[in-house]
């Protein structure tokens, strides 16, 4: 049975989720919520402080908008809980990672296409600012991060895994982008990391087309087949390559 980390967002979940069911596993971390350079400058350059219990405090929820994700978004940016999402677990994904506890990682770039840091001073991070009533008091939204940034920090995070157990192996998937069929910058924006991410020692896959019969009502969201599918090419590569 294969100890699973994940890193990203429901692709990589989900595609884990899926694995676990079909060829045994057990998802052990998660790290969502956290954009790739948010994640490196908090926990691997340390040029930045991570999310910390005074900047929660400080954030007065919205509670005709917040949901059950508003802390869990918060939680999983903070160096005590990173890795926690939803997970039956104690231990951050620092923790389990010093300890070689796991097998594959599942790494999507989800949040580097679609998601905008909120800015306050030197603070950078995710927020959703419907969620909070007092937002506009402490912070303003950010830009999409470029792709050399983006391109940049993946590879500094995958050398932080691959550094701590050589033996995991490392699967990349390209977010889909023929689900937002209107958006055109994000189909760019998709496009030009998928050209200038290029690494011979993991598994990349490629952005895939996802049917219509797989599509739900969220964008983001597929039908259980669709992470069947991927789920069965990381176990062919896995097995056959």
């Amino acid at each position: 049975m294969s100890n699973i980390l994940t890193f990203g967002s429901c692709l990589s979940r989900y595609i884990a989720r899926s694995y676990k069911r079909l060829y045994s596993g057990e998802i052990i971390s998660s790290v969502y919520h956290n954009r790739s350079d948010y994640f490196v400058e908090s926990f691997i350059t340390n040029v930045q402080k991570p999310v910390d219990n005074s900047t929660i405090s400080e954030l007065a929820l919205n509670h005709s908008n917040a949901d059950e994700d508003s802390i869990n978004i918060l939680e999983n940016q903070t160096l005590a809980r990173c890795g926690m999402h939803k997970v039956d677990t104690v231990e951050n994904i620092f923790s389990l990672i010093e300890k070689n506890l796991y097998d594959i990682i599942f790494i999507d770039n989800f949040m580097d296409i679609a998601a905008k840091l909120s800015h306050c001073g030197d603070e950078k991070v995710f927020l959703r600012p419907q969620d909070y009533t007092n937002y506009s008091l402490k912070y303003k939204i950010g830009d999409y991060i470029s792709t050399t940034k983006s391109v940049e920090s993946f590879n500094l995070i995958i050398d932080y895994f691959k550094k701590r157990n050589p033996k995991a192996k490392i699967f990349f998937f390209h977010f889909p982008w023929n689900t937002y069929e209107n958006d055109e910058q994000r189909k760019k924006r998709s496009l030009s990391f998928f050209n200038e991410f290029i690494r011979d020692d993991i598994f990349i896959i490629p952005p895939q087309n996802v049917p219509k019969i797989y599509r739900t009502g969220v964008s983001s969201h597929f039908e259980e087949p669709q992470y069947t599918a991927y789920a069965g090419m990381v176990h062919a590569l896995i097995n056959y390559k």
